[in-house]
């Protein structure tokens, strides 16, 4: 199982964690979600030990596993912003650390796990974690602008992945992730 195989892995496992924070930014894990049912890896941490500067691509910060049935499995590549405003980050380079966790690191170095006919991955949501226009202290403010940096990123097709089609969702800190046994989505 996905899991399994990864958690034996030499060469991966120097970058599991137990949470997905950076800078005061995180995504929550449903507590009631097993142990054994979820993986995160800090996939920014592996290519800044494995990969000279030079051609290091930009790269989100976690990827998180969670197995929703025996070969049934949720992906959620995560990348968290702790910025004041927009200019802490550009659509294009948020767009290029999804790709490279799908094309490269998913696909190349760890295609061997994840590109396997007997898993089934029922969703792979791709979370950019951020609130450069303070959406948290002002909910409202949202649904009044329009034609912001984050409306850019949600309009971004991504290529198919395991013949899913993707979308960057952005969400404000610090959204969780729910049970997948327990939800039937």
């Amino acid at each position: 199982m996905l899991i399994d195989l990864l958690r034996k892995d030499a060469v991966i496992s120097p970058y599991f964690c137990d949470e997905c924070k950076e800078n005061d930014v995180s995504i929550e894990i449903d507590k009631s979600i097993d142990a054994a049912d979820i993986l995160i890896i800090k996939v920014d941490d592996y290519y800044n030990a494995n990969v000279p500067l030079a051609i290091r691509p930009k790269s989100p910060d976690c990827l998180i596993i969670q197995r929703c049935s025996d070969n049934t499995f949720i992906l959620y590549i995560v990348e968290l912003k702790n910025i004041k405003n927009q200019d802490g980050f550009t659509v294009a380079g948020i767009e290029e650390k999804f790709i490279t966790c799908l094309d490269d690191f998913m696909s190349v170095r760890f295609g061997h796990y994840f590109h396997n006919n007997s898993y089934n991955y029922r969703n792979i949501r791709l979370f950019f974690i951020s609130d450069p226009f303070h959406f948290k202290d002002d909910p409202e403010k949202q649904l009044k602008m329009r034609g912001h940096k984050l409306d850019l990123l949600i309009a971004i097709r991504i290529p198919k992945y395991f013949d899913k089609h993707l979308y960057i969702d952005p969400k404000i800190p610090n959204p969780k992730i729910n049970n997948c046994r327990a939800n039937v989505s």
